[in-house]
């Protein structure tokens, strides 16, 4: 074997142990845009997210409390419902950091001294 080509087969077992990633598809890299554009798609998932579960859990709820025997149908209780369902996604939202209006009404409405909750026993 001359040594030329003992050089290119030295050189072939060599580039053979390189992995060999995909370029970056620039359409891709195009929709993701900039990293305030990716943050704000990562927030409106999460919302989209939060708004499906927290209507599965809520409509879960009002079940469980019409198998308990209370009639909450009527439409007084609509504003009564909505804002449970409100208060549901608040609270997931708190959860992942996101800002939900209910979040000040409840830290304005809702007074909780330690002496006031009870552990039960």
């Amino acid at each position: 074997m001359r040594e030329d080509q003992q050089v290119q087969k030295k050189d072939n077992e060599e580039t053979s142990k390189i992995i060999v990633f995909p370029k970056i598809n620039k359409r891709v890299l195009d929709s993701i845009g900039t990293i305030e554009q990716l943050e704000e798609k990562v927030i409106a998932n999460k919302i989209k997210f939060v708004d499906k579960t927290s209507l599965e859990l809520v409509e879960d709820l009002f079940f469980k409390l019409s198998m308990m025997g209370f009639a909450l149908d009527d439409d007084k209780y609509e504003r009564d419902n909505a804002l449970v369902s409100e208060a549901v996604k608040s609270v997931m939202l708190k959860s992942m950091g996101i800002h939900h209006d209910l979040q000040i009404a409840a830290e304005e409405l809702i007074d909780i001294e330690e002496d006031e909750i009870e552990e039960d026993d």
